[in-house]
C-alpha cells in the first residue's frame, strides 16, 4: 500500500493495473497565460478546470444539450441508476445501493459515454463528447471571405476545452510556464536528466511526458429527468484530483481538429512529436526507478525521514481522504485531520470517487451489453456495430447458466412459501400457548 502521507494526494493517474500519485508542480496548464502567477493558478487545484460531459442541463450556448444520450433503447439496470457505495467485507469489495432514481436513462448513457471515451479505441467518443458539447458534426472550414457562425461557434468551443488540457511530466517538477513552442522547462534538477531552466526535450527521454485532462459530469435536468425524480449532482469525489491520460489516437484526433479550426498557433504543445509518441506510456517503470533510488531503510531499520521519501517519492501509490455517503465530503477524526486510506486499482476508494460506468463490467453477450454498444456508436454518427457472433461453447454455457439460474429462483420460491407455511404454524403455537396459560 505504500508509506502512509501526511496529506491527501494532490492528483493521480489511473494506468494499466495500477494507482500513481502525481503533484501540482508536475504538469503545467495549456491555457493561455499574461505572466507566470497566472501559469501557477491555471495548474493550482483551485485554478484546474475539468472537460465536461453534460449529460442534459440546458445552457444558453447550448439549450438542447444532452440531445445525444437521449431517445436510445436501453434497459437500465438497478446498479446504473442508482448511486453504489462499495464496501469491504470480509476481504471482498460489495455494492451497496444508496439511493434509487439517482439517474435518468440520459445519464446513464452519458456516464457509460465517459467510461469508454479514453480507450484507445475510443477517440471520437471523447472527441464527440467532451470538446464538441456532444454532437458528431463539424463544420466545413469556411471558404476564403466568408464568415461562417458554426465553425467559429465551434472554433472558440474547441479552443476552450483545449485550454483544459495539461501536460504531464511525472519524472521531475517543471515551470508552469510553458515556452513559447509549447516545450515544459525543468523547475528541478535533482531527478531530472538535465539542469533547472532546461527545456525538457519529450523525444529523447524514456519516460513519458504525456496529455492528459481532468473530467467530470454534469446530469441530465431536462423536463423528462425531472419528472422521474432525479436531476441530481451525479459527480465524482474525484473528478478534481484524477488525470485522465489521452491515448496517441486522442493526441492525433486533437492535432486534427486544431489545424482545421486554425488554433495551431495557441497550442504549440500539440506539435512536439514526443508528445505524440509517449502518450499513454506505463508509469511502472518510474514508481520502480524511484523505489531503487531511494533505497532500502539505512542498516535494515525504517525510519520516519526514509518513510517520507517512500511517501513523497514520484509515482508513489497515493492515498485519499476516505469519502462515503456518510462523508460525502471526506472524513476526519476527533482531531479534524483527514482519515486516509490507500487508492488501489478497483478498490472501494476509487469506485466510490468515479462517475462513469464501463462496458466491461457487463457480460458481452447479454442484450443490455448491445444495446450500450448501439447507443454509444449511434452517438458518434457510426453505423451501430453487428451483435457479436457467440460460439456454440459459449451458447451452451449461457443456456445452461440460464436453466441453473431458473431453478435457483424457483428453489427460491419454494422455500419462501416453506419458510412462510413454517412462520404460519409457529404463529398458530404460539397462540395456542399463550391461550392454554392463560
Amino acid at each position: 500500500m505504500g508509506a502512509r502521507p501526511q496529506v491527501p494526494a494532490e492528483l493521480f493517474i489511473v494506468q494499466g493495473r495500477g494507482v500513481y500519485n502525481i503533484r501540482t508542480d508536475q504538469i503545467a496548464s495549456l491555457r493561455h497565460t499574461e505572466n507566470r502567477e497566472q501559469a501557477e493558478y491555471a495548474r493550482s487545484a483551485a485554478g484546474r478546470v475539468p472537460l465536461c460531459i453534460n449529460a442534459g442541463t440546458p445552457t444558453e450556448t447550448n439549450p438542447d444539450a444532452g440531445a445525444c444520450f437521449r431517445g436510445h433503447n436501453y434497459d437500465t439496470a438497478p446498479c446504473d441508476t442508482a448511486e453504489v457505495e462499495w464496501y469491504n467485507d470480509k476481504g471482498m469489495w460489495l455494492p451497496r445501493e444508496i439511493q434509487f432514481n439517482w439517474c435518468s436513462k440520459a445519464d446513464v448513457i452519458a456516464r457509460y459515454a465517459g467510461g469508454e471515451a479514453f480507450k484507445d479505441e475510443n477517440a471520437t467518443l471523447f472527441q464527440t463528447c467532451f470538446l464538441n458539447e456532444g454532437s458528431s458534426e463539424w463544420a466545413s472550414y469556411p471558404k476564403e471571405g466568408e464568415c461562417d457562425k458554426a465553425w467559429t461557434h465551434q472554433r472558440r468551443v474547441l479552443e476552450d476545452n483545449l485550454s483544459k488540457l495539461f501536460i504531464v511530466c511525472p519524472f521531475a517538477p517543471i515551470d508552469p510556464e510553458l515556452l513559447a513552442e509549447g516545450c515544459p522547462v525543468f523547475a528541478d534538477d535533482s531527478h531530472a536528466p538535465g539542469s533547472k531552466g532546461c527545456a525538457v526535450d519529450m523525444a529523447d527521454w524514456d519516460q513519458p511526458v504525456m496529455l492528459a485532462c481532468l473530467v467530470t459530469i454534469v446530469s441530465d435536468k431536462s423536463e423528462h429527468a425531472l419528472k422521474m425524480g432525479t436531476g441530481h449532482n451525479i459527480s465524482g469525489y474525484h473528478d478534481r484530483c484524477r488525470l485522465h491520460i489521452l491515448p496517441s489516437a486522442h493526441v492525433a484526433k486533437i492535432h486534427g481538429m486544431a489545424c482545421h479550426f486554425d488554433l495551431v498557433g495557441q497550442f504549440p504543445t500539440l506539435w512536439d512529436q514526443g508528445l505524440w509518441e509517449n502518450a499513454g506510456s506505463p508509469l511502472e517503470r518510474m514508481r520502480q526507478f524511484e523505489i531503487r533510488r531511494i533505497g532500502d531503510p539505512p542498516n535494515g531499520r525504517i525510519t520516519n525521514e526514509w518513510l517520507e521519501k517512500r511517501a513523497q517519492m514520484n509515482c508513489g501509490l497515493p492515498w485519499v481522504q476516505h469519502c462515503s455517503a456518510e462523508h460525502p465530503n471526506g472524513q476526519v477524526d476527533s482531531e479534524g485531520r483527514p482519515v486516509l486510506v490507500p487508492l488501489t486499482r478497483y478498490g472501494a476508494e476509487l469506485r466510490n470517487g468515479s462517475s462513469w460506468l464501463y462496458l466491461e463490467r457487463n457480460p458481452p453477450d447479454t442484450p443490455r451489453y448491445e444495446q450500450m454498444r448501439r447507443a454509444l456508436a449511434l452517438i458518434v454518427g457510426r453505423r451501430p456495430p453487428k451483435p457479436a457472433a457467440q460460439s456454440p461453447e459459449v451458447s451452451a454455457i449461457v443456456v445452461r447458466l440460464r436453466t441453473e439460474l431458473a431453478a435457483a429462483k424457483e428453489q427460491i420460491e419454494t422455500l419462501k412459501k416453506r419458510n412462510e407455511a413454517l412462520e404460519n404454524a409457529f404463529g398458530s403455537i404460539s397462540t395456542t400457548i399463550e391461550a392454554a396459560l392463560r
